[in-house]
């Protein structure tokens, strides 16, 4: 039997045997893909789980920790104290959640937090300053924190949104490094959060004539 007859008797079962290779090969690769994708997306799933129960524990230890929150005005003395004590309970949650990471929630949490300390340092400023009677009493200042009633809210729908993966509504209240910016005029000194008190007011005469012309515009 010559040369040629015995190639053309071999190639057929070769090139089957070489087919059947490359077949298992790419199925080998194929399933390989598939566990790794699979596996990929468990470990996601795992994590946002785990975000997902920081988050909610997160927001419980909030509420409680903003019960101590004053939410209207009142007395420069005891303002500075439930502040104290508001700081102290936002950083104790936050330690609890640390496995929490999520851009939104952590601007809005330093900003809160950032506004609870300066207007717990500027009440006790303004005590200090505060004139006395004749009597000897001192004529204690009043303290409004409302700003920090909005931050608070704000803070919680983050949270919120967060657990039902949403985006939550636009923030009013500044950011810490704009909080701590309008706390200090190089003129009058220390300002509180009188100058974010001013530009919430602003934002949410904004935001309701948006709400009105959007309104306006869906009747027409």
């Amino acid at each position: 039997m010559d040369a040629e007859t015995i190639v053309a008797i071999a190639l057929p079962p070769l090139t089957t045997l070489g087919g059947v290779w490359v077949g298992w090969k790419l199925n080998q690769r194929s399933a390989e893909r598939v566990r790794t994708e699979e596996r990929d997306r468990q470990e996601r799933e795992a994590r946002r789980q785990r975000q997902d129960d920081a988050a909610s524990q997160f927001q419980l230890d909030l509420v409680v920790a903003l019960r101590a929150l004053p939410r209207v005005v009142g007395p420069a003395e005891q303002i500075a104290e439930r502040l104290d004590q508001v700081h102290e309970g936002l950083w104790d949650a936050r330690a609890r959640a640390a496995v929490l990471a999520d851009r939104i929630i952590e601007a809005r949490f330093q900003a809160l937090d950032t506004g609870v300390t300066i207007l717990a340092d500027s009440a006790r400023l303004r005590l200090r300053d505060a004139p006395v009677d004749p009597y000897g009493n001192t004529m204690g200042p009043q303290v409004n924190p409302w700003p920090l009633v909005v931050a608070a809210e704000e803070m919680l729908q983050a949270l919120a949104a967060f657990q039902r993966r949403e985006e939550p509504p636009p923030a009013i209240f500044p950011t810490a490094r704009e909080v701590a910016a309008l706390s200090w005029d190089d003129e009058r000194g220390d300002r509180g959060l009188d100058q974010v008190f001013s530009l919430l007011r602003e934002r949410i005469k904004e935001r309701r004539a948006a709400s009105f012309g959007d309104d306006a515009t869906a009747d027409t």
